[in-house]
């Protein structure tokens, strides 16, 4: 009986009006047009971040100490980059099954030698790279080997003009990768060796002054090595849970909760510091970073657990701290001093 006055309910309220017929080719051709405006649109997201980073890379290897490598500084991807669904569509956007540019700075190595976004990869110092979904592996290992001892090399590559041989002299570099996560979430984070930023982050930035300062400062997590010292306060403070559970007690990890969590204010204070003086080393100005933060604080959109205005606490006392470094970098650039972050060896 009570499945009867279902079918019955559902019935009265089905739909009355006309439905356009869609055919199941035409069905595929817009979900193949959908996947193209997905790639179209992490090509485009890649390269602004890509511009972006490779200045800071560049510019602060001395900061970075022994965390530096040789690099053409250039995202590669090839039709299997996206998965099994997305490669007869890389497929017909023309990328190749050893590798492509998918994004790459101005000015980067590859730029200034003449390497243009899309250009297929096909081999490396006559060695062809092997086709298939190891190729950006592979092509990967070879540079590394290469770049190891010279940083002159030469490109076979497939424009759209046709096939050319191109010499790219290699940059050195920061040694920290970079990376888009697709996520609503405004937010970002460094974890010792990437920057991260959410795409979410990337639509909340108003334009890429924004978006390098937040750059910075993740990047001057990295730099100053915040992660590995988290770690280190998490693992003693993970001695006492370890004492108290010998005695029956259980902290629930509290205490190495706790270690993790100790100086995180400090931490916060000085990668908004050094990653000023980064941010100048890359050619910006720093007079106007301090309004990023208060955008966040104001506006503190999406999951209030997951936003940059949550882990990155916006204070008065923050503000003016990051207005106070912007003087004193701009009165280092007057004077014509070294752009160095005055840290305590």
């Amino acid at each position: 009986m009570a499945l009867l006055v279902l079918i019955i309910v559902a019935a009265a309220c089905a739909p009355t009006s006309k439905r356009p017929e869609v055919s199941k080719a035409a069905s595929e051709a817009e979900a193949d047009k959908q996947r193209e405006l997905i790639i179209e649109d992490r090509m485009e997201k890649y390269q602004r971040l890509a511009n972006i980073a490779y200045p800071f890379l560049e510019r602060n290897i001395d900061l970075c100490k022994d965390k530096t490598k040789i690099s053409l500084e250039g995202i590669w991807v090839n039709r299997y980059s996206f998965g099994k669904e997305y490669e007869g569509t890389m497929t017909r956007m023309g990328f190749a099954n050893t590798a492509n540019l998918f994004a790459t700075g101005n000015g980067s190595a590859l730029t200034l030698a003449g390497v243009s976004v899309g250009d297929a990869l096909i081999g490396i110092n006559g060695w062809a790279i092997p086709a298939g979904k190891d190729a950006i592996k592979h092509a990967g290992e070879k540079l590394d080997e290469l770049t190891s001892h010279s940083t002159t090399i030469r490109l076979d590559v497939q424009t759209k003009n046709g096939p050319r041989q191109i010499d790219v002299t290699a940059h050195r570099i920061c040694a920290y990768g970079f990376a888009v996560e697709t996520k609503d979430e405004v937010n970002a984070h460094a974890d010792g060796e990437n920057i991260v930023i959410t795409t979410g982050l990337m639509r909340f930035t108003q334009n890429d002054y924004e978006l390098a300062t937040v750059f910075g400062h993740e990047m001057a997590h990295n730099v100053m090595g915040h992660m590995g010292k988290k770690e280190t306060n998490a693992a003693i403070g993970g001695v006492f849970d370890v004492l108290f559970a010998l005695f029956g007690g259980n902290t629930q990890g509290a205490f190495g909760q706790m270690g993790a969590e100790a100086y995180s204010k400090s931490f916060e204070a000085e990668a908004d510091y050094v990653g000023l003086y980064l941010m100048a080393r890359a050619g910006y100005p720093v007079d106007g970073a301090a309004n990023i933060w208060r955008r966040f604080a104001l506006t503190n959109p999406g999951s209030a657990s997951a936003t940059l205005a949550v882990s990155h606490p916006p204070t008065p006392e923050r503000f003016l701290a990051l207005e106070q470094t912007a003087v004193e970098i701009d009165g280092k650039i007057k004077a014509g001093a070294p752009l160095n972050p005055e840290i305590e060896k």
